[in-house]
C-alpha cells in the first residue's frame, strides 16, 4: 500500500501545475454546470438514456484527465466534495420518491485478483427516483498508463445498477477476460437478482456474455478469474419457502469469441434442482439424461413453490441421492440426481414415484440434507 502512494505522490510531483491547474478549473466547471441543470428538472425527475450517456462521459473524460496527470483518486474526490457534486448523505428507503438526478458517487479503487498490472476504479451517477444509482468500472494498464476498458451492467441505459463484484484476467495476445455482477439499484431491498457480464477487452470492448437471473440477495456474489475461466459465486432464489435462498456457482470457460459452462452448476443436491429449473431447454439439456430432460419444460415453466419432503440415497449405479418435492398445487416430483462430488451432478431422471433402490436417511433432516454442500474433489 504503501508503494502504491508513493508512486501516485512522484507521478503528482511531476505535473507542470500551472497549465494544468487552469485546464482543470475549467472542466470542473463544466461538470458543475452539466450536473446542476439536471438537479433543477425537478424533485420527481428521472434522467433520460441520452442524458445519462453524457454525464457518464464527462465524469469519465474528467477522471481520465486527471490520472493521466498523476491525480490520485482521493484527490480527486476531495476536488468534486469541494464542489459539492457528491450527495451529501447515504439513501435509504425514505428517498425512493425523490430524485438525485445529477449527484455524483465517490471514486472507488478496486483490487483485482486475476491480474497485478491493472488499476481498477469505480464511479457512479445518480439518475432519478428509487435511489436510481448508475455504477461505472474502468480498467487501466498501469505501464504505460492507459484506459483498457469501461464497464457498465447494461450497454445501453434503462436504469442503474451497482456493482457487486468484478475481476480481470492477465492480458494474453493483448486481450484480457472480464467478469463483473452487477443488482439492479433501489432503495428497498437487495433482494432482486443478479446481472453477470464476461467481457474481453482489445481493440474494443467485446461482450461475450450478459446473464441475468431473477431472485437472489445482490451484493454477495463473488467473481474471480483465472486463465480463461471467470467463476461467479453468489446467492440465488430456491422455490421452497422455508429457504428462499441457495448457494449458487456459475463457471464459464472462454474460448475464442464464446463461453462454454463448466461443472460444477451447484454445491448441493437442493441447489442443483434450483439451478436446472431455472436453466432454458438447451443449456439444461448438458446436464440431463434423455429422460430427464423430457421433463424440463414443463417442470421450469411452473410458477408456483415448492416444499422439499423427501431425500434418499442411492446406493445402485449411478450413485447419488433421490430428492422429493411437493408443489403447491399438491402434485409430487421425485428428481434423481447422479453423482457423489459437486462437479458430476447429473439429473438422471424425473418421475412422480420413488426409487425402490433407494433409501431415506434419519441421519440429517431433510433440508440439512438435500443442503448439504457436496465436495469439489
Amino acid at each position: 500500500m504503501m508503494r502504491f502512494r508513493l508512486t501516485w505522490l512522484c507521478c503528482m510531483l511531476t505535473v507542470p501545475g500551472i497549465s494544468f491547474a487552469e485546464s482543470a478549473k475549467a472542466d470542473t466547471a463544466r461538470l458543475t454546470a452539466q450536473l446542476f441543470r439536471i438537479r433543477q428538472k425537478g424533485a420527481k425527475y428521472s434522467v433520460s438514456a441520452s442524458e445519462y450517456q453524457s454525464v457518464r462521459a464527462a465524469y469519465q473524460a474528467w477522471i481520465d484527465a486527471r490520472l493521466q496527470a498523476g491525480i490520485a483518486p482521493e484527490t480527486m474526490n476531495d476536488e468534486l466534495r469541494r464542489a459539492k457534486l457528491f450527495l451529501p448523505g447515504s439513501l435509504d428507503i425514505g428517498d425512493r420518491f425523490n430524485s438525485y438526478a445529477g449527484f455524483l458517487g465517490e471514486i472507488e479503487i478496486r483490487s483485482s485478483h486475476g491480474a497485478d498490472d491493472v488499476l481498477i476504479l469505480t464511479f457512479s451517477f445518480n439518475a432519478g427516483i428509487n435511489c436510481n444509482s448508475d455504477e461505472t468500472v474502468l480498467v487501466y494498464q498501469r505501464t504505460p498508463l492507459r484506459l483498457i476498458a469501461a464497464v457498465n451492467g447494461q450497454k445501453a441505459f434503462t436504469h442503474g445498477y451497482i456493482l457487486e463484484d468484478f475481476d480481470i484476467g492477465r492480458e494474453d495476445r493483448g486481450i484480457r477476460v472480464a467478469a463483473s455482477a452487477w443488482t439492479f439499484s433501489r432503495c428497498t431491498s437487495n433482494w432482486g437478482g443478479h446481472r453477470f457480464r464476461i467481457d474481453l477487452t482489445g481493440p474494443r470492448l467485446e461482450n461475450l456474455l450478459d446473464h441475468e437471473s431473477v431472485g437472489g440477495f445482490g451484493f454477495d456474489t463473488q467473481v474471480r478469474v483465472a486463465g480463461n475461466i471467470a467463476t461467479f459465486e453468489y446467492r440465488g432464489s430456491l422455490a421452497d419457502p422455508k429457504i428462499l435462498v441457495r448457494d449458487g456457482i456459475m463457471r464459464f470457460r472462454v474460448g475464442g469469441n464464446e463461453v462454454i459452462r463448466q461443472p460444477p452448476i451447484a454445491r448441493s443436491y437442493a441447489s442443483f434442482i434450483g439451478e436446472w429449473l431455472a436453466m432454458d431447454d438447451t443449456e439444461s439439456s448438458r446436464w440431463s439424461s434423455l429422460q430427464a430432460q423430457a421433463y424440463h419444460k414443463d417442470l421450469a415453466s411452473r410458477k408456483e413453490s415448492f416444499e422439499f419432503d423427501y431425500v434418499a440415497d442411492c446406493a445402485d449405479s449411478p450413485a447419488g441421492r433421490e430428492i422429493g418435492v411437493r408443489w403447491e398445487s399438491g402434485s409430487s416430483t421425485i428428481f434423481r440426481i447422479a453423482g457423489t462430488r459437486a462437479p458430476d451432478m447429473r439429473m438422471v431422471s424425473v418421475s412422480s414415484q420413488r426409487s425402490s433402490m433407494c433409501h431415506q436417511s434419519d441421519v440429517m433432516t431433510i433440508l440439512e440434507s438435500a443442503l448439504k454442500e457436496l465436495p469439489m474433489e
